[in-house]
């Protein structure tokens, strides 16, 4: 298996997001800068949205990259019974560690990225006591998602990689 990349939308993508009034469907536009960061990570494995945006949204992201690019979505689940290292800190911790575990053996990928906005010090916790290795990027929701977090995050996959 390959790398896992959890990707947030508002705070790291920020798409220009309309309501097509002849669809009644949302459309999304990203920056050509945007783009081609999510074209980047797209090529270092499997691409799962943790976002709640709209799905409208995320399937023209989806879209918008192209090439039958197929990405997956993570189940955020608003109210989850409390459990010990989930301090609400980071409101989709718990989501995302649910779905993660709930990958099939023979398809647990071989690293995992998370990027944010909004990580919190219980989702570091998270990350540094999980398997496979986890590196989470925190975007600052001014700026987003920038090449210098791609390349982080080309850096990690590549220390994970299979032939």
């Amino acid at each position: 298996m390959t790398a896992l990349i959890l990707v947030d939308v508002d705070g790291v993508l920020d798409p220009v997001v309309a309501l097509d009034p002849v669809e009644q469907r949302f459309t999304a536009r990203l920056t050509p800068d945007r783009l081609r960061h999510l074209e980047r990570i797209r090529a270092l494995g499997r691409l799962a949205w943790a976002s709640s945006a709209h799905l409208d949204v995320t399937t023209a992201l989806s879209d918008a990259v192209g090439s039958g690019a197929r990405f997956e979505r993570v189940t955020l689940v608003d109210r989850l019974p409390a459990q010990e290292g989930f301090t609400g800190e980071t409101p989709k911790l718990q989501s995302v560690a649910r779905w993660i575990d709930r990958i099939d053996a023979d398809e647990r990928p071989t690293c995992i990225v998370w990027i944010d906005d909004v990580l919190g010090r219980d989702a570091f916790r998270w990350a540094d006591s999980t398997t496979p290795p986890t590196l989470l990027i925190r975007t600052d929701p001014d700026q987003g998602l920038l090449a210098e977090h791609v390349d982080r995050i080309e850096q990690f996959t590549s220390r994970w990689a299979t032939a």
